[in-house]
């Protein structure tokens, strides 16, 4: 009697595991695999790709021997670089658009979708176009091109939708980078102050010769600064990144941080004439501040953060903590300077 029972039920699973597969095969299985080959085999062999959107904002993302490069123009931020590789090497459909939902589907992508074109050695490997998240959030709508069916894709290990690592703000795929010079690479450093003009300094660090800048009342003579404190502020330069690019503000903030008075100006020259200048305003309070007072009680600006306006182009959001190293004042090398004087 065990027996047949066990038999009876070998014999319904059979049948349980039979229907299954023809369920699968009756509705993925009329799917050309073509039409659902989103991922990419190699990441290391993808040399281009290209993004755009609806909204007519494009972008293009080139590796060369200098590292991946924003329109052959700029450094690429090298994490976003990462994660869109990563996610088109680990990208697995999820399930297609049921039938009655494709329509709607692809009218969505028609209308807000990303676009993407994926080379592979010079040569156009993958076309398809990303859409918006599923209801749970968890999937994300993706389409092949010249394919009619739509499919629900997601990345393993992730919870949460894909459609956020397809931009096309040339802005965020930029490198943070403002300075990444070692200090053979500089040819000079100024810094202006607006309120202590007297602290303001040229540094030629070619020659050595520090000098005060700007428009002072009384000339201090032109100083040597030594070489091991000179290359000690230089290394500062080695690394220095903004927080936010904030050009989308409304014109009428930007105006006004414009005509305010700011706190200082600096000019980097590197040795082959490459110029960055920055221009730098006090942030006010604002919700986002880590403190609401500095150490001597003042309430007017973030302690934390400052504007930085970039090469009269680029509004940043940066860091005291990353900038102050750079910000020096004319005394601190004056004091090293007299100091190595006094010693020789």
């Amino acid at each position: 009697m065990k027996n047949k029972n066990r038999i009876l039920f070998l014999v319904v699973l059979l049948f349980v595991v039979i229907a299954a597969v023809l369920i699968y095969t009756k509705r993925y299985g009329t799917i050309r695999e073509e039409l659902k080959d989103f991922a990419i085999q190699d990441s290391a062999a993808v040399d281009k790709i290209f993004l755009a959107d609806k909204t007519g904002k494009s972008v293009t993302i080139t590796r060369s021997a200098q590292g991946w490069l924003v329109n052959d123009s700029f450094p690429a931020r090298q994490e976003a670089v990462n994660t869109i590789l990563y996610t088109m090497l680990r990208l697995q459909v999820k399930n297609p658009v049921a039938k009655a939902a494709c329509a709607n589907v692809i009218k969505n992508m028609a209308a807000q979708g990303t676009k993407v074109e994926i080379y592979v050695k010079g040569e156009l490997n993958k076309t398809y176009y990303v859409g918006g998240a599923t209801q749970d959030q968890l999937g994300t709508f993706m389409l092949i091109e010249n394919s009619s069916t739509p499919f629900v894709m997601f990345l393993p290990g992730l919870n949460g939708y894909l459609t956020t690592r397809y931009f096309t703000d040339i802005r965020q795929w930029k490198t943070r980078s403002i300075f990444k010079y070692t200090p053979d690479e500089i040819a000079s450093v100024q810094v202006v102050y607006v309120d202590s003009a007297e602290q303001s300094f040229h540094l030629n660090c070619t020659t050595h010769e520090l000098s005060q800048a700007g428009p002072i009342k009384h000339i201090t003579p032109t100083l040597h600064v030594d070489s091991l404190a000179l290359r000690a502020y230089l290394t500062g330069f080695t690394n220095i990144q903004y927080e936010l690019v904030v050009n989308g503000m409304k014109p009428e903030k930007r105006d006004s941080i414009l005509h305010s008075q700011p706190l200082c100006f600096m000019q980097v020259i590197d040795k082959k004439g490459t110029k960055t200048d920055l221009v730098f305003y006090g942030m006010a309070i604002n919700e986002r501040s880590l403190s609401f007072a500095d150490d001597k009680g003042n309430f007017k600006y973030d302690p934390d953060r400052m504007f930085g306006y970039l090469n009269n182009q680029d509004f940043l959001v940066v860091q005291h903590f990353v900038f102050d190293k750079l910000l020096r004042r004319f005394s601190d090398f004056a004091s090293v300077s007299a100091s190595d004087k006094k010693a020789s």
